[in-house]
């Protein structure tokens, strides 16, 4: 099996005959109105070449994986003859735009479902079957080699443990390693509160990759998926800073070398070109041909040069006429509560908008009534202010997605109090009302649903607590406990040993001591 890197988490995988190119995101412009880009660049990757592959995956649909353009600018030929695998989500988003860009063999796997190519090439796809999760993981196996690339997408553990029960332990394990989200990069706290926040952010990430490559047995560990650089003006400074979650491949070096020394032998760091071969009788063999000091200021200003161009060409695509910004952005966040009225009820929050820059202004909008006003409802839960610039408004409303727009991290949010009110957020990045009740629905199923319970010794004493994350149902009866919390290992929500309250999240385990 030869394994080469194309940057970010796209991957070429050849095995004899088969050919698989796994989310080759290569476009110029980057993603997310041109605020994410590869990094280091994959500039060097010619996307003709990779017209061989035989096998063409696509994890989801979030733009730094799904490159339209690179789909769109593939040849006729490619597009009819390509194998197209992806997951079989309830929603068809993925499978509308792949189609749209003229694909011919797209085919939708379950997950666990395993196919096999004619020269014997085992794949499956591995999925969280709940709607709301959109991600996947790509299996493949061939002559005796195991290799797992788990992307962005969070398995639980009782995933992990089927991966090894069905198909053995890894050889290569590949997952994201590196936090991706707004918080807290676009959070009004202090940078000392952001480095400590992103500090204990980046420990959890690291500490999930670390059990995930424990569980899974893996030999080797690439890291993949991140993090993305930052190159247009009003964005660079988030690049190797220690305020944001965006930690780099030498973070992660760091960690193992001080918590974790025995896995350092499993790290093999894969810059784009980079090539691995492993076989069951050979030993691993490496090709480095990146070889640029990417973690440089050097590097990143002359990377932000090369694209200054394409990015000031980016920005005009989104300039429209500002009008009445203030009046169509209320009429905008009224649709959001008339459209699925039980989820802004379920979010219960007053938020704030404030619009700055040319023709602004402010409101608050009540999310369980949709009522617009210049003051907070008193009997709001919480009050969630979000500040943008008109130019970025007005093109949510004409343009961009809530979900590329907050992605995009061009604006500032603050929260009183400061936990994590996810109903708001999918409030705003849901985009149909299939998607919208479909989260009210599995909402409404774990709070109904009977909570079983686990014991376990803690602090020489025993505690009982709900077993299942209120998130999303992961198994909590081994989720890691210091200082007194309690964080899960899938997406890290916290709850107080105290009473098992929530701590950055409004949710409850219901934890008591006996």
């Amino acid at each position: 099996m030869i394994i080469t890197s194309l940057g970010h988490a796209g991957f070429l995988i050849e095995t004899g005959d088969d050919v698989i190119l796994a989310d080759p995101w290569l476009d110029p412009a980057g993603a997310y109105a041109a605020s994410w880009f590869p990094y280091p660049s994959n500039s060097s990757i010619d996307p003709n070449h990779l017209e061989r592959a035989t096998i063409l995956y696509i994890s989801h649909w979030h733009k730094d994986h799904l490159d339209e353009w690179f789909l769109h600018s593939r040849s006729k030929e490619f597009k009819e003859r390509v194998r197209v695998i992806i997951p079989n989500f309830k929603y068809k988003k993925l499978f509308d735009i792949i189609k749209n860009c003229g694909y011919a063999n797209i085919e939708e796997l379950p997950s666990f479902e395993e196919i096999r190519t004619n020269s014997g090439t085992e794949i499956a796809v591995i999925y969280d079957t709940n709607p709301l999760f959109v991600d996947s993981a790509l299996f493949v196996r061939s002559d005796g080699i195991n290799f797992l690339n788990e992307n962005d997408c969070k398995l639980s553990v009782a995933d992990e443990e089927a991966i090894v029960s069905r198909y053995g332990i890894i050889d290569i394990f590949t997952a994201q390693f590196s936090g991706a989200t707004f918080h807290p990069t676009c959070y009004t706290y202090t940078e000392q509160e952001k480095t400590k926040i992103s500090s204990m952010r980046r420990k959890a990430k690291f500490d999930r990759i670390v059990s995930s490559i424990e569980r899974l047995k893996a030999s080797y560990y690439i890291p993949s998926a991140g993090p993305a650089c930052f190159l247009s003006d009003d964005l660079r400074e988030l690049n190797l800073n220690p305020s944001t979650v965006f930690s780099n491949a030498d973070d992660f070096k760091y960690y193992l070398r001080s918590d974790h020394p025995s896995l350092l032998n499993t790290f093999i760091e894969l810059l784009p070109g980079d090539k691995l071969s492993l076989s069951k009788d050979k030993p691993i063999e490496l090709e480095k041909i990146f070889t640029d000091d990417y973690l440089s200021q050097d590097y990143l200003m002359r990377y932000a040069k090369d694209k200054k161009g394409i990015i000031t060409t980016e920005f005009e695509k989104y300039r429209a006429s500002l009008g009445d910004i203030l009046s169509d952005t209320k009429e905008h966040f009224r649709s959001l509560c008339s459209n699925t009225p039980e989820l802004g009820k379920l979010a219960a929050a007053n938020l704030e908008v404030i619009l700055t820059g040319e023709n602004g202004g402010s409101f608050m909008i009540d999310t369980s009534t949709g009522n617009l006003s210049s003051t907070p409802i008193q009997n709001s839960q919480q009050i969630y202010t979000l500040s943008l610039d008109t130019f970025w408004m007005r093109a949510i409303i004409n343009l961009l997605t809530w979900e590329d727009f907050i992605l995009s991290f061009r604006f500032s949010i603050e929260r009183k109090p400061d936990t994590y009110n996810e109903a708001l957020i999918a409030f705003l990045h849901l985009e149909t009302d299939e998607e919208r009740q479909d989260y009210i629905n599995y909402h409404d199923l774990i709070a109904s649903s009977e909570k079983e319970r686990i014991s376990r010794l803690c602090y020489g004493k025993i505690i009982e607590y709900d077993r299942y994350c209120p998130h999303n149902g992961e198994d909590l009866s081994c989720a890691a406990i210091e200082n007194g919390v309690l964080t899960c290992p899938r997406h890290f929500w916290q709850f107080s040993i105290e009473d098992g309250k929530g701590i950055n999240n409004s949710g409850s385990i219901n934890l008591n001591w006996k």
